[in-house]
């Protein structure tokens, strides 16, 4: 990578793994992509996301891949500030398009990909985001949760670990 970051975006796809926004030490926030080659041991930049971003989720659907979420430092006091915004980048065309934001900004959260839909989970939140109708809908969570709730799937269900 270009410069080291902490809480970047992280996705595999096809022979590469993406990496997004993130910040560092001192708090600057980033909107760049970069991407790894796994056949050449390369990286490679890519088109930057609209918005600065450190603590997003990056996943993939259908080829295309989402960042989610996230926080970005505010003029006020060098405070972050969370997003609900969501973008699709299309790694053919290079570009990002603006999707259907969340309900609730979020930033250090779980996301998943399940059964054609993506699932995030935050603090004492939980959204699933349907692609074929760019629309969030809000759900109680299924537990308490707390900041750094993680999401996995595996074998046909969702599990949801940690946060606090």
């Amino acid at each position: 990578m270009s410069e080291g970051k902490k809480s970047v975006g992280m996705v595999a796809l096809n022979d590469h793994i993406y990496v997004a926004g993130g910040h560092t030490s001192n708090r600057s926030v980033f909107a760049t992509v970069e991407r790894y080659s796994t056949l050449t041991n390369e990286w490679e930049i890519m088109a930057p996301m609209e918005h600065h971003r450190g603590g997003l989720e990056l996943v993939h659907l259908d080829g295309y891949l989402y960042a989610i979420g996230g926080a970005d430092r505010s003029s006020y006091e060098g405070r972050f500030v969370h997003r609900k915004t969501m973008q699709r980048y299309d790694p053919a065309k290079n570009e990002w398009t603006s999707m259907a934001s969340m309900e609730t900004a979020m930033a250090w959260f779980g996301s998943t990909v399940f059964d054609g839909r993506i699932y995030v989970a935050g603090k004492n939140t939980f959204e699933v985001y349907d692609p074929t109708t760019d629309e969030w809908q809000v759900f109680p969570p299924p537990t308490e949760c707390g900041m750094g709730r993680r999401l996995a799937t595996f074998n046909g269900r969702i599990y949801s670990i940690g946060g606090g």
